[in-house]
């Protein structure tokens, strides 16, 4: 390479550096924004030697940098687009597999089944789970534990080879769902498994069944949100013996594109050509089951990102102060006329718990399968000692051995 070609292109590196620096002096190229990033919303304080000193100037000055300059935002999804053209990843790590199938490698078999787990930790949950379920039944409340599917297990002809090996090869291993299905079956949990359940429908569904998750989302699509609504709803009314207005999927409307979540980890891949965001989604259409007098059942969901699937379906459909969800015991989001208002942080000491489920008549722990010990995020503890029950901290010895020798 020639001398002149060495400074050429190293001119032109350094060029492309100050590049994003001189859009946004002069705005000379639109801006763009980052999937997943969220621009600062301070203002910025007035340049003195206190705010130097505390650094709030830097931080605030460095978030604008960082997430404001449109053209490094287009300079980042170039970098990705390569990486996923090239190797079927990006940035942040997003995981390409077979026919454009978009993964979060948390949900991977190299994430959930490789890894050893401790038996004991699960089956000590779902033993605190059994004597809340018993003390809830008490003061006629209905828990129940729904476990949320996992893209990976539901399309696994669409994993990437490397992770298609590992779950060939890791098949006959025990694995956490396996241990918590025994455990579950054995001691009367209360449980809709949809992982399970979407397993078996994608084996007996017809061809033309629209995609219970989309290609571009971790989460489950709206017509496999609205297909377990209709499940659970049901399950809720057998369990409980109470008459409890019930829904049917009628029929579904497409749309142009996905909508809501269904195409969510795709977009924080930060691609310039997003490959799912024109496909057609198939949008599901509820109705109240005809002759159903039964009342909007009062709900209380205690759950993941998972659980937002289900309340879309019956925002559709279900009144004011129907439910709500405390999300990952964390956050309090109450819904009016099917609207989910903003959230509140939870606050206040176990001794509370009781007198907050009192307007609910079912109580619904969900959880996705992948991350099965951390079922309630402290909830079930929590409110065993809100009624006075000291949380157990092992198991029976003896009803170990039942679960594990259990054969369902």
């Amino acid at each position: 390479m020639s001398r002149k070609s060495e400074l050429f292109g190293c001119t032109a590196c350094v060029g492309l550096l100050f590049l994003p620096l001189l859009q946004w002096a002069t705005s000379f190229a639109p801006q763009g924004s980052l999937a997943g990033v969220v621009s600062p919303t301070k203002p910025m304080p007035p340049l003195n030697l206190g705010n130097w000193n505390s650094g709030e100037i830097q931080e605030i000055a460095e978030q604008r940098i960082s997430q404001q300059i449109g053209l490094r935002a287009w300079m980042i999804r170039l970098d990705n687009e390569l990486r996923y053209r090239a190797f079927s990843s990006a940035k942040p790590l997003i995981i390409v597999g077979a026919g454009d199938f978009f993964f979060d490698p948390g949900y991977l078999p190299s994430k959930t089944v490789l890894h050893s787990f401790d038996p004991a930790k699960i089956l000590t949950k779902l033993y605190n789970l059994l004597l809340l379920q018993e003390e809830l039944d008490r003061h006629g409340i209905t828990l129940l534990l729904c476990i949320s599917p996992n893209k990976a297990v539901v399309y696994p002809e669409h994993l990437p080879i490397d992770q298609a090996w590992i779950n060939e090869a890791t098949k006959a291993n025990p694995n956490k769902l396996e241990l918590a299905a025994k455990a579950i079956a054995l001691t009367k949990i209360r449980c809709v498994n949809f992982s399970q359940l979407f397993s078996e429908w994608r084996k007996t569904d017809p061809a033309n069944t629209p995609p219970l998750f989309k290609q571009g989302g971790i989460h489950w699509s709206n017509y496999g949100s609205a297909r377990a609504a209709v499940v659970l709803l049901d399950q809720l009314q057998q369990m409980s013996g109470l008459d409890i207005a019930n829904l049917d999927l009628v029929g579904t409307a497409t749309s142009d594109t996905p909508i809501d979540d269904e195409q969510d980890v795709a977009l924080l891949a930060n691609l310039l050509i997003t490959p799912t965001a024109h496909q057609p989604s198939e949008q599901p259409i509820l109705q109240l089951r005809p002759g159903d007098q039964g009342a909007p059942a009062k709900i209380l969901f205690i759950g993941t990102s998972f659980t937002w699937g289900l309340t879309r379906a019956l925002s559709k459909i279900y009144a004011s102060g129907s439910f709500a969800v405390w999300y990952y015991f964390k956050s309090d989001y109450q819904f009016n006329n099917g609207t989910r208002m903003a959230s509140v942080p939870l606050s206040g000491q176990a001794s509370d718990v009781p007198s907050r489920l009192e307007p609910y008549r079912f109580v619904i722990i969900e959880i996705n399968e992948a991350a099965i010990a951390e079922m309630g995020q402290g909830f079930i503890e929590a409110a065993l000692i809100g009624y006075g029950i000291t949380p157990a901290t092992t198991v029976p010895a003896t009803l170990i051995d039942q679960i594990l020798d259990y054969k369902r």
